[in-house]
């Protein structure tokens, strides 16, 4: 049975929470096992007055008997304590599961039990009222599977649903492996032909009877599930007929002993179609149900316990309806209990122990937060949540060599590399973008447009109080004539040749700029027209120095500057005209000047 629980909630919980289900059943199990032998056993089975004692007993127990049936009963109790598990899978801490599994081992489970079965142990000990009074719960119908339904409601209900669960942006929650959770519903069948075929407490001609009636049970549920989910799914959906088969175990567990064949079939085909007509129910109220418990142990359990009523052989005096009021007593009164103890206890554990594991250790999923457990697959996965929350996609992920996830990280790092490759090149788009919006494409100096903006923050630097700046206009003498007799080509280069020349004298904090064809505007920050002027005629000196080589040629050119004043009285507009005017000078006097206007 802890088996077949383990594979189911492995199976049917997100990859991420596999390694904490199985973690939580395996403790569930030592923690039943230890609490029930040496606590609850005494409460469940002794009489009133020699509790005590009994629980010292069996720190020191040698009857056989005695010892196989403890041990018979610890499973139960380790049944009804792993079925929590799986309703609260994927939010609930390990510290909050194992509190509630140790109130289940030793309160919840053996004061149920006591009143159902207490009477089954030692002579003249009349514990279990409720079967004194015709109440039929065979093999742990109601005290099993609807207690740990209960429990695990209580659980749901405090502890509240799983991240994304419901709401608008809701999404459905995948099992991670199906084929697992399947492992575990057949390996819970063999568990319970050993619960039910066992709960004889001897082998005898009726065990194969109550084998049977086990397995029709669950055939019956599987089969209807499986027939349901056709019909209003279209086609079958596995974990409802996994689900199904579950139920249909749970219905006639409480009367494998006495229901016929036909009735076997008949509640179990019956039970089967709850976990599927029960979804929206428990959708409404926003319960989240990690793997379907309450449909399967709860609703099931109580079905088929009622059942009974209608399908027993009565005692003598006993109407069929006295019977099914039994029945109904019986469920409500174990179920009241058992939720009210739960819900209660949960409660008062809540002031001392965190219930549900943060926001973030539920996205990143319980096995990394409760167990820093690491695999190949969780490693993948955290590296891309890191790049996924940062935004850092220039980094390859890495994960170990020879495993599937790693034929994953190869193609998602194939992604990773193309997509970086085109936000490089879109970045260099936008850069190329960026500075042609300020620059001259041919030249790469400012542009008409850029130069205009540079000096008007240059002249409202001015006016708040700034140095006075020189500004210069100038114009390649005769360029026309180097186009025709060399080509636009070599233009171009002439007009490449000089800026960079240019530029290369310059500060950082001077501007350099085309304004159209040959012409430039050249401004001195913080400087006078003066040592503008010294700047300039060294410019001019470097040029011829340094003429442009042709590839049977050297092209020797001047060029002729107009040199103004940029200061807060007079304008940008008043000093351009002025350098402009000056640079018409320089040319009507011959060319290959500079000339300066006040």
């Amino acid at each position: 049975m802890q088996l077949g629980f383990s594979c189911l909630e492995a199976g049917s919980v997100r990859a991420k929470n596999s390694i904490n289900v199985v973690i939580k059943n395996c403790l569930d199990f030592c923690v039943s096992i230890l609490c029930f032998t040496f606590v609850g056993f005494a409460l469940m089975f002794a009489p009133a007055e020699s509790i005590g004692s009994q629980i010292l007993a069996n720190f020191s127990l040698t009857d056989t008997k005695l010892i196989i049936f403890i041990l018979f009963h610890a499973m139960f109790c380790a049944t009804t304590v792993t079925i929590i598990s799986g309703a609260i899978a994927e939010r609930m801490s390990l510290s909050g599961y194992v509190s509630i599994a140790v109130i289940t081992a030793v309160i919840i489970y053996p004061l149920c039990g006591r009143w159902i079965w207490g009477g089954t142990l030692f002579d003249g000990v009349q514990n279990d009222w409720l079967t004194q009074l015709g109440f039929h719960d065979f093999a742990g119908g109601t005290l099993v599977h609807s207690v740990g339904g209960w429990i695990a409601l209580a659980s749901v209900i405090i502890v509240g649903p799983r991240i994304g669960r419901f709401g608008d942006d809701s999404q459905p929650i995948r099992p991670s492996s199906l084929p697992l959770a399947s492992l575990g519903v057949f390996m819970l069948w063999i568990g319970w032909m050993g619960f039910n075929g066992g709960s004889q407490l001897m082998l005898t001609n009726q065990t194969a009877s109550i084998l049977y009636i086990t397995v029709l049970g669950g055939v019956a549920g599987m089969s209807s599930a499986a027939l349901a989910s056709k019909i209003v799914h279209m086609q079958p959906q596995v974990i409802l007929i996994l689900n199904g088969g579950l139920a249909g175990l749970v219905a006639i567990t409480a009367g494998a002993d006495i229901l016929m064949p036909w009735q076997a079939l008949l509640l179990g085909a019956i039970c089967g179609l709850l976990p599927q007509f029960s979804e929206r129910m428990l959708e409404k109220y926003q319960i989240d149900d990690g793997v379907g418990v309450i449909p399967v142990h709860l609703f099931a359990g109580i079905v088929g316990t009622l059942a009974i009523g209608l399908f027993m052989p009565l005692n003598e005096g006993v109407s069929r309806l006295e019977q099914l009021g039994v029945q109904l007593f019986g469920v409500v009164v174990v179920g009241g209990a058992a939720f009210s103890i739960a819900y209660v206890s949960l409660k008062l554990i809540s002031l001392r122990v965190i219930l549900r594991v943060p926001k973030a250790g539920e996205l990143v999923g319980l096995n990394v937060w409760e167990h820093g457990a690491s695999t190949a697959k969780i490693d993948l996965l955290r590296q891309m949540s890191v790049q996924a929350e940062l935004g850092l996609f220039n980094h390859r992920v890495v994960v170990e060599p020879h495993t599937e996830e790693h034929h994953i990280a190869t193609y998602y790092n194939t992604v990773l590399d193309k997509f970086n490759e085109v936000q490089e090149e879109r970045e260099k788009a936008l850069e190329k973008a960026v500075w042609l919006a300020e620059h001259d494409a041919l030249t790469g100096v400012k542009h008409r447009r850029a130069v205009t903006q540079v000096l008007t923050q240059e002249y409202e630097r001015i006016s708040r109080g700034g140095n006075k700046a020189s500004v210069a206009i100038i114009d390649i003498d005769f360029f026309k004539k180097i186009n025709d007799k060399y080509g636009h080509d070599v233009g171009d280069k002439t007009l490449i040749h000089f800026t960079q020349l240019v530029s290369s004298m310059l500060r950082k904090t001077d501007m350099f700029g085309r304004i159209g064809g040959e012409e430039f505007v050249l401004l001195f920050t913080d400087t006078e027209v003066s040592l503008a002027l010294e700047k300039l005629e060294k410019i001019r000196a470097e040029l011829k120095n340094c003429p442009l080589h042709l590839e049977h040629d050297s092209l020797s050119f001047t060029f002729s500057a107009g040199l103004t004043l940029l200061s807060e009285t007079r304008n940008i507009e008043a000093s351009l005209k002025a350098a402009d005017t000056a640079l018409f000078e320089a040319k009507k006097q011959g060319r290959d000047k500079i000339l300066t206007v006040d």
